[in-house]
């Protein structure tokens, strides 16, 4: 079955000296001083848990524009822009306690029972089902609540605290903040949205660590980040990434079938994703999508669709329809081509799809975060690959 994956996690940040940044967390009911509350740089490796009286101090900050997000159990979570303005201040978080904002608006009652009925697929949809994923694990699923519709068949999700994912394929501990997780079967969705701090394991095995540095390196090798990376620096094609566009038209359009049948798009072929879609389709014993894909069959132009602000130092890239990404140095997993229904004999290079929501520029860093995250959407390999896989932004392949 085919889902498009919505993954948003805020960010936003630029990389220059060491610095760091302190503050003191309460309670704005009461005022009263938040202990061991977690703060942290989302989407990085920095962090640090507050003091008994509130306070904590984050040290080695290498950005100058970054998000400061503080958690704390039953509260909301917070999260704060630091620019160079601001960073040298002394940060006063005031949180409250974090209303039930899923069971007020849904009006339903969180499932007593949901881990043990929703466990499964939540882990399948959030961690994910590559080998990297076999050797993940949610330490704390008990902060987690579930809000089945049954209704529509919509599950959403949210985390009462920080997830504690240990991944010992890359060798990181992760918290993650779930602000919301939306399981829609009708539109084939899934859709997670939180804040993300990464901490690496502890160990004198070399062999252990050659293992993460390995695994990371391979995580980072075709990823999104990698894409991004590429695209910020104009190196995409000597990456290993083929970039086309795409066309989604319906096959029982009488208007395109007559174009179709009459040769007038020479530049797009059609490729046999349907298969695929026929396969899954009597598996689940619903109708063939009635759409066809259509793939240019000159690369897309990405030079003249990427502009470099030299004052933010930040890139814009923008498109319309879809594009489709082949990473030609690797080609896709056994567990990809299992979920997708397909044989290895019909292996090939590992293929994603994005496409934007808004009609908005993505605006990219050096270190390959983009924003706004909400305006882009994932599909195929990229949509495969789930928090197992997920790198810290300050990931260096050459450190590893």
């Amino acid at each position: 079955m085919k889902y498009n994956l919505f993954i948003f996690l805020f960010f936003c940040n630029t990389a220059v000296s060491q610095t760091s940044i302190s503050g003191v967390v309460i309670n704005g009911s009461n005022n009263s001083k938040l202990p061991a509350a977690s703060i942290f740089i989302n989407n990085s490796t920095k962090g640090t848990i507050g003091n008994n009286d509130g306070t904590f101090t984050v040290t080695g900050i290498t950005e100058t524009n970054f998000e400061l997000v503080i958690s704390y159990t039953g509260f909301a979570t917070i999260s704060l822009k630091i620019t160079p303005e601001n960073i040298a201040q002394y940060q006063t978080i005031k949180m409250f306690p974090r209303k039930q904002e899923l069971q007020e608006v849904s009006v339903l009652s969180a499932d007593k029972d949901g881990w043990e009925k929703w466990g499964k697929m939540f882990t399948n949809n959030f961690i994910g089902t590559s080998d990297f994923a076999l050797e993940c694990h949610i330490e704390n699923p008990e902060v987690l609540r579930f809000f089945y519709n049954k209704t529509n068949g919509i599950l959403t999700a949210y985390s009462h605290g920080n997830l504690i994912i240990h991944n010992k394929a890359l060798g990181y501990d992760i918290r993650y903040q779930l602000e919301e997780f939306v399981s829609d079967p009708v539109q084939h969705t899934i859709t997670y949205v939180g804040y993300t701090g990464f901490e690496d394991l502890n160990t004198k095995n070399q062999h252990t660590i050659k293992k993460w540095n390995l695994n990371r390196q391979e995580a980072y090798m075709g990823s999104i980040m990698h894409f991004m990376r590429s695209l910020y620096s104009g190196t995409t094609s000597e990456a290993g990434f083929e970039v086309r566009e795409k066309i989604i038209v319906n096959k029982n359009d009488p208007a395109f079938a007559e174009i179709y049948r009459n040769g007038n798009i020479p530049l797009f072929v059609k490729i046999d994703s349907m298969e695929y879609n026929t396969v899954a389709a009597k598996v689940y014993n619903k109708e063939v999508p009635a759409y066809i894909d259509l793939i240019c069959t000159k690369p897309f132009p990405l030079k003249n669709m990427v502009l470099y602000d030299s004052i933010s130092h930040e890139a814009e890239f923008y498109f319309v329809n879809h594009l489709r990404i082949v990473y030609k140095n690797a080609k896709e997993k056994n567990a990809y081509l299992l979920q997708n229904f397909r044989p290895q004999s019909q292996r090939t290079f590992q293929t994603s799809e994005i496409y934007l929501t808004d009609d908005e520029v993505i605006k990219i860093e050096s270190n390959g975060l983009y924003f706004d995250p909400v305006n882009v959407i994932t599909s195929g390999y990229w949509g495969w690959n789930k928090m197992a896989e997920t790198l810290p932004a300050d990931f260096r392949i050459d450190q590893n």
